[in-house]
């Protein structure tokens, strides 16, 4: 079906195919919210990895027959420390707002455990997931309130 508009050019319209205005506003909303994407990003490069390391250092669970591993006890320790650091220099209201973004892959990672046929949070996992989701609350109300804002 075409439909002519004022002007010198034809628009055909399909139903299979985007047009310009949902693809405008694809690329206009992923220019808008990547500011928020990129900052987690950039907080999860720093602590996981710094701390996993430290975690292996200290276990010695990659280190079977390799001495010398206080250099990445080290590192590990100093690159969790700037991780933590990170955290607290985005402030609380990012804080907050990386629970709101994470809490619901808690869902995600429970049912992937019951599928695994494991118990969903064990021993400390529970202590990490009910502070988060805690927080995830308190920020969605202060989204709700206008007390806290996503940008």
């Amino acid at each position: 079906m075409a439909i002519a508009h004022e002007g010198t050019f034809k628009t055909e319209v399909h139903s299979d195919k985007l047009t310009l205005l949902p693809l405008t506003a694809l690329v206009v909303g992923s220019m808008i919210g990547g500011g928020v994407f990129n900052l987690l990003s950039d907080m999860s490069r720093a602590a996981p990895p710094g701390a996993f390391a430290l975690k292996l250092a200290l276990s010695g669970e990659t280190y079977q027959g390799v001495p010398g591993r206080s250099r990445d006890i080290a590192i590990g320790a100093l690159a969790t420390l700037y991780g933590v650091w990170l955290v607290y220099a985005a402030g609380l209201s990012y804080l907050l707002m990386c629970s709101v973004l994470f809490a619901p892959g808690l869902l995600v990672y429970a049912r992937a455990r019951r599928e695994q046929g494991e118990q969903v949070f064990a021993g400390f996992e529970m202590w990490l997931a009910a502070p988060l989701v805690v927080l995830a609350v308190i920020a969605a109300y202060l989204l709700w309130i206008g007390k806290l804002s996503p940008l």
